[in-house]
């Protein structure tokens, strides 16, 4: 004697999580907190899970049975510019990931300043057009400091290349981080030739 039976298996093709993530405040002083946010959408289903890196060499940080938007926080204590990016895997394997800079400021680092110029090379473009003009120079001054009690530092730049008709001034600053002794960056608003 024999029998039989069918039975149909649905085998599905799943994708990775698709992950996007903010943060708030972006823009934040040492030691205060941020917050990360992370929507997903999956085809797998749950459960999901989500780790989070800072960007600071500080532990990831991993959370189980998460729904959508997962969220997470951390406080950093040093200045600098981090990329923090959050994964989501879902319950076949899947991973998916964004991320998100913050720049973590120090407003009572002081200020930065610096000027001279430089000859630009071949390989320099003006609006996508190579520079033929590799005599002239292009010269830069700037200053940026935050002031007692602001959020935002004050200061200018200013970069001048004649030769290409560039004519670059700041009008606002946004942010400024030292890094180093001997390294700082900075963020602000400027229009080139009064645009």
């Amino acid at each position: 004697n024999a029998s039989s039976c069918d039975q149909v298996i649905e085998v599905v093709d799943t994708g990775s999580p698709v992950v996007m993530l903010t943060g708030s405040p972006l823009l934040a002083p040492v030691g205060s907190s941020v917050s990360f946010s992370a929507a997903f959408d999956d085809d797998c289903g749950a459960p999901h899970d989500a780790t989070w890196n800072f960007g600071d060499g500080s532990a990831p940080v991993a959370a189980s049975r998460v729904s959508s938007p997962a969220a997470s926080s951390h406080a950093y204590a040093v200045q600098g510019i981090y990329v923090v990016t959050a994964t989501v895997t879902d319950d076949c394997g899947n991973a998916g990931s964004d991320n998100v800079v913050v720049v973590v400021y120090d407003p009572s680092a002081g200020f930065t300043t610096g000027g001279g110029w430089f000859v630009p090379d071949a390989e320099s473009f003006i609006d996508g057009i190579n520079v033929t003009d590799t005599v002239s120079k292009a010269n830069f001054g700037f200053v940026v400091k935050y002031k007692q009690g602001a959020s935002n530092p004050d200061g200018h730049l200013e970069f001048q290349y004649k030769s290409g008709d560039i004519n670059l001034k700041s009008t606002d600053m946004d942010w400024m981080v030292v890094q180093s002794a001997t390294k700082v960056r900075f963020k602000g608003l400027a229009t080139i030739n009064n645009s």
